[in-house]
């Protein structure tokens, strides 16, 4: 089974039609993979719906994607603080992003899907993850 870490920017396509997506979300309710989404991406998601007035909306949202069982949440401890600081450090990654990046290497993902060409290129280049750019 597939292990895919998901930047703010999947889980914002999520729902919305997006191709790339909508195939892992079906690869996951079919067993073929299981969606780790950070805690920190949920904040990144829910700020951006509170900002665009639909924060109740998004908030149901996340309470049943949260209960899926294809779906893991996984929270940021110590361990993935200590590994953001250095991905942060030795990538030039903003803190966020680092944490995130952490958080789904801390929980073993063998892929990380985003949007964010401008600060995980390089975490690809150095061959720490495989990246699928959506």
């Amino acid at each position: 089974m597939t292990r895919t870490g998901c930047d703010t920017g999947f889980v914002v396509r999520m729902g919305t039609g997006h191709l790339e997506v909508d195939q892992a979300i079906s690869d996951a309710k079919r067993g073929l993979r299981v969606l780790i989404i950070p805690t920190i991406v949920v904040t990144e998601f829910l700020r951006l719906h509170y900002r665009l007035g639909t924060g109740s909306h998004a908030e149901g949202f996340i309470i049943a994607l949260q209960s899926q069982p294809y779906v893991q949440i996984v929270e940021v401890g110590f361990t993935t603080a200590l590994r953001a600081a250095k991905l942060s450090h030795s990538l030039g990654l903003p803190t966020v992003d680092a944490l995130i990046l952490a958080a789904c290497l801390e929980a073993d993902c063998d892929e990380f899907w985003t949007t964010d060409r401008q600060h995980f290129a390089i975490a690809e280049h150095q061959g720490i993850v495989k990246i699928i750019w959506l």
